[in-house]
């Protein structure tokens, strides 16, 4: 087990440990009902039959309060002031609409409420602000489950959720056609503790992040669907320096729309502390590296995916080399690969499946990685400028390239190759199974390499 100590602004220590944050976080999510259960004995204040708008009930309610919402639209902007409170709708999301008129946050918690504090069965919509244009957290911690978060706009920071300093628990929502200007479409963390349960972002636009922007923030995602997001870098989530677990999602149909960072799935930056297993990372687009993923100075773990019909795209001749369709490993970047099948995937340059560069070093086990191109160098692997791959047990087959059909290393790139199959790989000029220029000089051991053309 891990811990973690981050130094806060302010001179507050946030100390925590990453397993023990998941423990709780999903204890607090089964103790929702009990929770509930609690709130019954006491008196339930009800909007409108009681006050006619939510925020006279809160401001009403006293600490532990229940308050009932029925159906209808509320324009208005809510603050919780405080309050340990269970805010409920009577019918559902569809039925009970906060909508924030595009003055500020919709809701905001900023006073340091507590771990039971639950905002349960909105939509909520229309809010604007510098962060958090639906829902701003700061200092506060929350469950917001079964909400509709939908058409919020921010300039900085989270158009759907903002999470500053804060530990949040998201369940059963769907967060949609969010905007931000910077960090974040969807959701975005920053120091704080996130779980993201069963959701579902999709359309979400930002600079960097389109579905999600954690920075520096501990976070566990988990049976999601993030979809149909866009973002300069990053276009389903951008993960800088934070720790983080993804588990059972869908990353699909997302589009990083600029050469610099990447990363049409996921782009990682300074994130060596990261898990992604039993995840389908497919139909995404780069216009920069990583169709897929794409990983800078990062080495996550990436363990039993599906990584398929992703693609590089894009025309600066300077970065010929910077691809990899599936995932992109560059700038000391060495993660670990094992039982992913990587297929399908299409790089404009080089590295239709793989691609590791300046430095790199990815460990590469028990993976199938088939039926990728590559225009140029590498249908299935590209490795360059004094990187170091490590591939054992992986049939890497039915590749195409101009060079390397199977694997090319280049620019004094060396790579280390033993117990494999590397059969049926085309190149169209040069080494159909491994092609290797500028002193590279991979070592292959108890390889069987049959039914390529054109090897060098």
């Amino acid at each position: 087990m891990k811990n973690y100590i981050k130094s806060c602004p302010g001179g507050v220590l946030l100390f925590f440990s990453l397993a023990l944050f998941n423990q709780t976080a999903n204890a607090e999510v089964n103790q929702l009902g009990e929770f509930v259960a609690d709130q019954t004995a006491s008196t339930i204040i009800q909007v409108p039959d009681n006050y006619s708008t939510i925020q006279e009930a809160i401001d009403a309610a006293p600490n532990n309060s229940e308050i009932l919402v029925k159906n209808g639209i509320y324009y208005e902007n809510i603050n919780f002031k405080g309050k340990t409170i269970y805010l409920h709708s009577q019918n559902g999301p569809v039925n009970t609409i906060i909508d924030g008129q595009e003055r500020t946050s919709v809701v905001t918690l900023n006073s340091d409420e507590g771990n039971d504090t639950i905002l349960d069965g909105f939509t909520i919509r229309n809010g604007y602000a510098i962060s958090g244009g639906g829902i701003y957290c700061s200092n506060a911690s929350a469950k917001i489950t079964n909400c509709n978060i939908v058409n919020n706009q921010s300039k900085e920071y989270g158009a759907g959720i903002y999470g500053e300093k804060s530990s949040l628990i998201v369940s059963d929502c769907n967060i949609n056609n969010n905007k931000n200007e910077l960090f974040g479409g969807g959701i975005a963390a920053l120091d704080s503790l996130l779980t993201v349960i069963n959701c579902i972002l999709s359309d979400n636009t930002a600079y960097n992040g389109g579905g999600l922007n954690l920075q520096n923030s501990s976070t566990e995602i988990t049976k999601c669907i993030i979809n149909d997001n866009s973002a300069d870098g990053g276009g389903g989530l951008v993960c800088i320096d934070s720790p983080i677990r993804i588990d059972n999602c869908e990353i699909s149909n997302n589009v990083a729309e600029i050469y610099l960072e990447g990363g049409g799935g996921i782009y990682f930056s300074s994130s060596n502390d990261a898990i992604i297993s039993n995840c389908k990372i497919i139909n995404n687009l780069s216009h920069g590296p990583g169709g897929g993923i794409s990983c800078s100075n990062s080495s996550p773990q990436i363990i039993d995916c599906y990584i398929s019909n992703n693609v590089t795209y894009h025309e600066a001749p300077w970065t010929d080399y910077m691809d990899g369709a599936g995932i992109s490993c560059l700038w000391n970047s060495s993660p670990s690969i094992s039982g992913c099948v990587i297929e399908n995937n299409s790089a404009i340059n080089c590295g239709g499946g793989i691609v590791c560069g300046v430095g790199s070093s990815p460990i590469i086990t028990a993976c199938i990685i088939r039926n990728n191109k590559a225009v140029k160098h590498g249908g299935g692997i590209e490795s360059f400028r004094q990187s170091l791959p490590q591939i054992s047990n992986c049939i890497i087959e039915g590749n195409i390239a101009s060079m390397g059909g199977g694997a090319a290393f280049t620019m004094a790139s060396t790579a280390a190759i033993k117990n494999c199959i590397i059969s049926k790989n085309n190149a169209s000029s040069s080494g159909g199974g491994f092609y290797c220029e500028d002193s590279s000089s991979p070592q292959i051991t108890n390889c069987v390499v049959s039914g390529c053309s054109k090897i060098k």
